[in-house]
């Protein structure tokens, strides 16, 4: 959002209808993802249901807030920074193309110091869990958030949506709903799209126990192996 085009709201928005998030699956997952616009895959606690249809798939309409915000086909060019070959950057770029966003894939082996410098007007990143979703959101949406490229930006009613998940203990009644909430309001963000969610896949011999349920990471804590 501190960068152009993407400190016009319309731009964002036209990005975020562009995006197919089917296709990052069925090329990127073989299609053992699932297809989210939030931190969070579907079934896990602070994943909000109420937000699951926000900003799908609409080409037409990204190309109607492009022109509404004074842009013509091709005249957005921007350059997507990213650490390594990545051929997600190939499907964003592919994407934008067809809304008439130019999209050059640059590779920088010194990614970290401009992405977590805030330096980038567009990037990719993967994220992975935390012990607490608390975490996960502030990461992505909070002002200070080593995730949020639009630091110190954050969406209204965030602060005051995670104030209350902190307050709420993890065993009331209402914990779901109050973390929930604060996803929503997270979503309100206007510096991130969220695209798609890949399980972990392990094969494992039948000598080994069953692995822990955690929703954060994997954690061989507790497992062992019985002899052949």
């Amino acid at each position: 959002m501190n960068k152009a085009p993407f400190n016009n709201a319309k731009v964002v928005d036209a990005v975020r209808y562009a995006i197919n998030r089917q296709e990052f699956v069925d090329k990127l997952t073989f299609g053992y993802g699932s297809v989210t616009n939030q931190p969070f895959p579907k079934g896990y606690v602070a994943y909000d249901p109420q937000s699951a249809n926000d900003y799908a798939y609409d080409p037409a309409k990204s190309k109607q807030l492009l022109s509404e915000a004074g842009y013509k086909a091709g005249q957005i060019k921007l350059d997507l920074v990213i650490p390594a070959e990545d051929p997600q950057a190939e499907v964003v770029q592919a994407q934008l193309a067809k809304v008439g966003i130019t999209v050059s894939i640059k590779v920088d082996k010194n990614w970290a110091t401009p992405f977590f410098a805030k330096d980038l007007t567009l990037s990719l990143y993967g994220t992975t869990g935390r012990d607490s979703a608390a975490q996960t959101l502030t990461a992505h949406f909070g002002p200070n958030g080593p995730l949020n490229l639009s630091s110190p930006y954050e969406p209204s009613g965030f602060e005051a949506a995670i104030a209350k998940v902190r307050q709420t203990p993890l065993d009331s009644p209402d914990y779901a709903k109050v973390l929930q909430a604060a996803t929503r309001a997270g979503l309100q963000s206007k510096a991130l799209v969220f695209t798609y969610s890949s399980p972990n896949l392990i094969a494992k011999s039948k000598s080994i126990s069953a692995l822990p349920k955690n929703p954060a990471h994997i954690d061989w804590t507790g497992v062992t192996i019985g002899a052949n």
